[in-house]
């Protein structure tokens, strides 16, 4: 019965597809009658703990398997070596959440790479204290 079973595994068919893919996008968002979309600070994430010979190419790779980048910059030393972190912005907020959630702790060159929502440059909720 053990060789019915590997004659069954090789008839499963297709392996299974991927569990996302990726929009197209419009050529031109005039084409369509929409304003080009415009970042939020809430669609920018935070990268680290990148190692220092990862190549900006494969970083950009990596964030855009999971949406289209607005923006992307790996911060560098003055010498123009990498400094293992950056921000990458997003389309949109949900591009961002997905790449918090997805690409964090991902093994990048040997190492999990750290990604979080970009908090700076938000707006703070928190009510200003009275002066004296």
């Amino acid at each position: 019965w053990i060789a019915e079973d590997t004659k069954d595994a090789q008839n499963l068919g297709p392996p299974p597809q991927k569990l996302y893919r990726e929009a197209p996008l419009p050529a031109s968002y005039a084409a369509y009658g929409l304003p080009p979309p415009t970042p939020s600070t809430s669609s920018r994430v935070f990268f680290t703990n990148v190692p220092f010979n990862v190549a900006e190419s494969e970083l950009m790779q990596l964030f855009q398997g999971i949406g289209p980048i607005v923006e992307f910059d790996l911060f560098r030393k003055p010498d123009g070596s990498s400094r293992g972190m950056g921000k990458c912005t997003y389309q949109n907020v949900a591009f961002a959440a997905a790449a918090v959630r997805f690409l964090s702790e991902r093994d990048v060159g040997g190492r999990p790479i750290l990604v979080k929502e970009d908090g700076k440059d938000t707006p703070s909720t928190a009510m200003p204290m009275p002066m004296p």
